[in-house]
């Protein structure tokens, strides 16, 4: 099992530890006769097991562990009960969830900055569709630099739209269009997309690769990681 399975007596002595719960919490294989507390020297996922033996019901926590590293442990007990029905003990099922508390934590924060990011250009947008609407503009040149800015903030928001949907397609999976094709071809075609930015800026860009080196990717987006490299 991947999960870690620990039986206590009424006392709170250890009766079974299977190896995934020896693993998970870091315990060595002499476990039998000792007590809970002894072996984890964790108050929480003590109280845990209190709570279980005490409320003789089901309970379900998370409990923070540190061991070297934190650790985020996903709890389920039960009580052990003999045939009349008496409470002889627990059965606790462990299982380590840190790493999806992880991905949670930084699809929060994506999340986040995404709404920042989207914000920007939409203040932008609106104070220059105000001014167009609320004031008499007769400037020619005005009018122009206010829709430049329009413009170009509804280009952001068109690209991090579709950064989105990439990262959503990624992580779905959906994105298997794997080829065998020249590393030398997808930078020269980076290259190419941003030499019209980078001459503006009086920037120049060398590109120095040998050609035939050949790799097995998805060449859309390999090229728009080298653009956003560039």
């Amino acid at each position: 099992m991947n999960e870690g399975v620990i039986a206590v007596d009424i006392e709170q002595n250890v009766l079974i530890m299977n190896n995934s719960a020896l693993k998970l919490l870091n315990v060595e294989d002499r476990f039998i006769g000792k007590k809970f507390y002894e072996i984890t020297r964790n108050s929480s996922l003590q109280n845990f097991v209190d709570k279980v033996i005490t409320e003789k019901k089901p309970v379900e926590d998370e409990v923070n562990f540190i061991i070297g590293q934190k650790k985020v442990i996903y709890a389920h007990g039960t009580v052990l009960s003999d045939f009349s029905g008496k409470c002889i003990g627990a059965l606790i099922v462990i299982s380590d969830i840190t790493r999806m508390r992880k991905l949670e934590g930084m699809r929060s924060e994506f999340v986040a900055n995404v709404s920042h990011e989207i914000k920007t250009p939409l203040t932008s947008i609106k104070a220059s569709v105000e001014t167009l609407l609320e004031n008499d503009i007769d400037k020619k040149k005005e009018i122009e630099q206010l829709l430049n800015i329009i413009s170009k903030n509804t280009d952001r928001l068109a690209n991090l739209v579709e950064d989105i949907l990439s990262l959503s397609a990624l992580e779905q999976e959906k994105n298997t269009s794997f080829k065998v094709a020249d590393i030398k071809e997808i930078v020269d075609d980076a290259v190419d997309i941003c030499k019209a930015n980078a001459s503006t800026k009086d920037i120049s860009i060398k590109l120095e690769c040998e050609k035939n080196i050949l790799v097995s990717v998805d060449k859309p987006l390999i090229e728009q990681a080298v653009v956003n490299l560039i």
